[in-house]
Order: structure tokens, then sequence, then C-alpha cells
């Protein structure tokens, strides 16, 4: 029967000044040795250091995206998530504003989730955000980090009306609250006119398309309002300049799709 035999060299170490001209194991290109105890070379080739990284950290029931004029404050519980936690140094984790420049927490342990009471943050300009950032140190003194972030926009309006309606009633037809791009919604007018409401900040549409594909912004009539605070319909506290583009004649239809082209 055969055996397998250990052979041990006490006190053999090795040394190489050249490069390791590409990454092998758990040494990357570039290393160099000077002294290394053959074991630490084994498992260093064998067994690669496992880098930590937060592989999620956000609000509990936080939405990214908010109408201008919301606010985010009060106990807020933040949540992560760390790979290779065994690779973390104690009480390292923090918790900041960046947006504020404000350290909201530090020296917490690596339990997942931190209370923490935030004071009023909220954004009056169209796509604004706030940043918050989590970082740690792994067991190499090195830190690594990961960010959450919320954005607000002032919404864009769309629905159906009799011509000429005011701002406020403007206000109250169905809003989306969400970045400047292509939109397309569906509409049911009833001897009505399709309106499309929108920050003027995002500059005048170059195309409307009807659901068969054909061109109508020659039928639409546009013009400046100025949009102002109008309860849960408009929320941010600041004046808004918005373009408004109201159909020029009344029609009736079901389900009909446009889409509006910047």
């Amino acid at each position: 029967m055969s055996k397998t035999r250990k052979i041990a060299l006490p006190g053999t170490t090795y040394t190489n000044p050249i490069p390791m001209p590409e990454k092998v194991g758990g040494y990357n290109a570039g290393t160099t040795f000077d002294n290394v105890d053959f074991k630490d070379l084994i498992d260093g080739l064998l067994y690669p250091y496992q880098y930590p990284s937060f592989s999620s950290f956000y609000i509990s029931g936080q939405s990214t995206v908010l109408e201008c004029g919301e606010a985010i404050s009060g106990d807020k519980t933040f949540i992560w998530n760390i790979l290779n936690s065994q690779n973390v140094q104690s009480n390292s984790i923090t918790i900041e504003d960046v947006t504020n420049a404000l350290v909201l927490a530090s020296g917490l342990v690596d339990d997942g989730s931190e209370v923490i009471t935030l004071s009023s943050v909220t954004k009056t300009t169209t796509a604004q955000n706030n940043t918050w950032k989590i970082s740690a140190q792994n067991t190499k003194s090195q830190t690594f980090s990961r960010n959450y972030t919320v954005t607000w926009y002032d919404p864009f309006f769309y629905g159906v009306g009799t011509p000429g309606l005011s701002v406020a009633n403007i206000q109250q037809l169905s809003k989306s609250v969400s970045a400047k791009g292509n939109k397309t919604f569906s509409f049911s007018p009833n001897n009505q006119v399709y309106y499309f409401a929108y920050p003027a900040i995002y500059g005048q549409l170059i195309s409307i398309l009807d659901t068969n594909g054909f061109e109508i912004i020659n039928d639409f009539i546009l013009r400046t309002e100025t949009f102002t605070q109008n309860g849960t319909y408009f929320k941010n506290i600041v004046d808004v300049t918005y373009y408004v583009y109201e159909f020029n004649n009344l029609t009736t239809q079901i389900n009909f799709n446009i889409t509006f082209k910047f």
C-alpha cells in the first residue's frame, strides 16, 4: 500500500524581485516576493484573499424617485448586505449624506441595518438628487463603499378635457413623475382635446405621433404657463415654468396612444 509523504522545509522562504508577468491565483501581475514563507506562498496562490463588497444598500421603503417638493425626513432604516463579511474590520461601517457632506453614523457593527433620524431632505429643481454612501474597511485597511441615490422630478401631466383648461385643472390630469424622455400615453377623449404638459426646462418637442405613427405635432397649440403649488396635484413649493401642448380639435377616441418626442 502506497503512502503519502509530507515534505516539510522549515525556515524555507522564496524570494524573486522580478514582477510577475500575469495574475496567478491570488497574486496579481506585478507582484514580487521577498523572503516569503513557502506555506504563505502556497496559501496565497491557492486561497486568494476574498475582498468584501456591498451587494446592496438602501433606505427601507423609500422610493428612488420623488416629486419635487416631497421630503425625506424622520427615522429611516438603512439596510445593507456585505459579501465576504468575514474580512470586514469590526465597527468600521460609516453612513454619510454625501450631497450635504454629513456623517450620519460611524463605528457601526455589521448587523445589516441602522435606524437614523434624518432632517428634512427635499429638492425643488427637477432632476436634482441626494446621495447617501455606506463605507467600511476590509482587513487590509482598504475602504470599500456603495451609494444610494434618490432623484426628484417635476411631473409630466397628460389627459383630456375641454379646450382652454386652467393650470389648476391641468394639474388634476394624470401625472407621471419621471425623467425627461420620450413618452407614450393612452387617451380616451369624448368630444374633448388632448393635453400634455411638462417643465419648460426640458425644451420643446420635436415630434408628436398618433397611434398609427402619423405626425400630428402641427395639430397642437403650445403655450407657456406658470405652475404653482396645488396640494397633492403639484407639490413643488417653487413656481415652475411649464410647456402645455393642447390639441386644437375636439375628438372622440378609445385608448388612443400618442407618443411625445424630445
